[in-house]
């Protein structure tokens, strides 16, 4: 809270992900994703309270439709067979103000 205080932020996201980088049959090695990097970006929870962009945010993940579901007999699975289900949704990530953000590539030594 002290750094975000420090830089005027309404708070910090500290990325914890990370990605397995072994290849197939090697011992694990789990490297994190966001590295040495940082991002600042203005991020809105609800869109549309922001009627008309008139507040800038960096990116939005834009859906089309709703999500789909549907439900086969796939025998080939377990004992007796199986149902198998397939979850859908088309979404696509949209950079709205490249203005809103910036990355530091390398930021933390």
């Amino acid at each position: 809270q002290a750094v975000a205080d420090l830089l005027e932020l309404d708070e910090i996201h500290v990325g914890e992900t990370f990605a397995n980088t072994a290849k197939k049959g090697q011992a694990s090695n789990r490297e994190p994703l966001w590295g040495n990097h940082a991002s600042f970006l203005k991020i809105s929870r609800d869109v549309q309270s922001v009627q008309g962009f008139v507040e800038p945010f960096f990116a939005l993940t834009g859906e089309l439709g709703t999500r789909a579901t549907s439900t086969r007999q796939d025998d080939s699975r377990g004992v007796k067979g199986g149902q198998a289900v397939k979850v859908v949704e088309q979404l696509k990530e949209l950079l709205i103000a490249k203005e809103a953000g910036y990355h530091f590539h390398n930021a933390v030594a």
